[in-house]
């Protein structure tokens, strides 16, 4: 009788409470670490259910995702790779949701025509190319690159942020 009740609990949460897409899943990853860390705030990795990773920097991955993200002074990317690139009507989904990050956490930035890479890709920025004065949120999805196909979902941060 528990095992039942517990099952149909668990059914009724997951109608009330729809499992996270891996989309989505990113995109909160990328408005609760990337974004936040722009905003000159602490966010601890771990708490995020990400998992410490010995890479280049501090790197982790996220096993809800399949994505793995580095952070830096400057910035903070999220990306996925093959074969847990993501598909393209999945990059077309996270592309809207970056988006509306964008919207809501820097109306300011600017389009950017030239931020140009893979299939799918949107970008914002300030600051001229290549200079330290550069920063903005740019999204670059290439799934029909094959064994090369992959995503990087990228937050460069204000010059003078602080960590």
């Amino acid at each position: 009788m528990i095992g039942i009740g517990l099952a149909i609990g668990f059914y009724g949460a997951s109608l009330v409470w729809p499992p996270v897409t891996r989309v989505e899943r990113i995109a909160q990853l990328f408005e609760d670490l990337c974004i936040q860390r722009a905003k000159g705030l602490r966010v601890n990795p771990l708490e995020l259910g990400l998992r410490a990773e010995n890479w280049r920097g501090p790197s982790y991955s996220d096993p809800a995702s399949l994505s793995f993200i580095n952070l830096t002074d400057r910035g903070c990317d999220i990306s996925t790779i093959h074969p847990h690139a993501l598909s393209e009507s999945e990059a077309k989904a996270l592309k809207p949701l970056v988006s509306a990050l964008r919207d809501y956490h820097f109306p300011d930035l600017a389009f950017d025509p030239g931020a140009q890479m893979g299939s799918i890709h949107i970008g914002w920025a300030e600051g001229t190319v290549a200079t330290p004065d550069r920063w903005g949120m740019f999204f670059f999805a290439y799934p029909d690159w094959g064994d090369s196909a992959g995503s990087v979902l990228i937050m460069g941060y204000p010059p003078g942020s602080q960590l």
